[in-house]
């Protein structure tokens, strides 16, 4: 499952589950404390919180964290 985008006219943080290892790597450089492993993947624990700056992108070694235009909630949902 991958992370629920953040508000609307934000950049969301999104978690490619094909690419997560789900190892937490990515997990400290968060500064709202916001991603957890669950179920084996990482995820945005409350999307409302995110920024959208995006300083934990360069902390996935496999590279599975990305930023984009989002809405919340997740289209379809």
């Amino acid at each position: 499952m991958a992370a629920e985008p953040a508000s609307a006219g934000r950049l969301a943080l999104r978690v490619d589950p094909s690419r997560c290892l789900g190892c937490g790597q990515c997990l400290p450089s968060c500064p709202r404390g916001l991603l957890a492993v669950r179920g084996g993947l990482a995820v945005v624990t409350d999307v409302a919180r995110c920024d959208g700056r995006g300083r934990c992108l360069g902390h996935c070694s496999a590279d599975a964290l990305t930023l984009g235009p989002g809405s919340w909630p997740p289209d379809g949902a």
